[in-house]
């Protein structure tokens, strides 16, 4: 993601079938695959994402960990808008995080 290797298994991903890195694990064909990642190496089962590194680390630990934390100094709407392209909702979003 945005030139940052990240590791993450699959029943990991599986905990939001729906969004766009859930949706990664079924899709089998080449068109279905550039229409979820910017570039992709199935000989190396590894994905390209053009997106904030900083963002996704946040988006990551909501697959993780079930949270999601919005890390200092990014702004909302920033992280919203990656929210919608990753396919997770804002309300996940841990009180502590929300602004209103």
């Amino acid at each position: 993601v945005g030139g940052k290797r990240h590791e993450v298994r699959w029943n990991t991903l599986d905990k939001f079938p729906t969004s766009r890195l859930g949706r990664l694990r079924h899709c089998v064909t080449h068109r279905g695959l550039q229409q979820i990642c910017d570039s992709y190496s199935l000989e190396m089962r590894e994905y390209f994402f053009d997106r904030s590194p900083r963002n996704f680390d946040a988006v990551l630990g909501l697959y993780r960990n079930g949270k999601l934390h919005l890390a200092a100094g990014v702004c909302v709407q920033d992280f919203c808008e990656e929210l919608e392209y990753w396919g997770l909702d804002d309300l996940h979003m841990e009180p502590c995080c929300q602004h209103t």
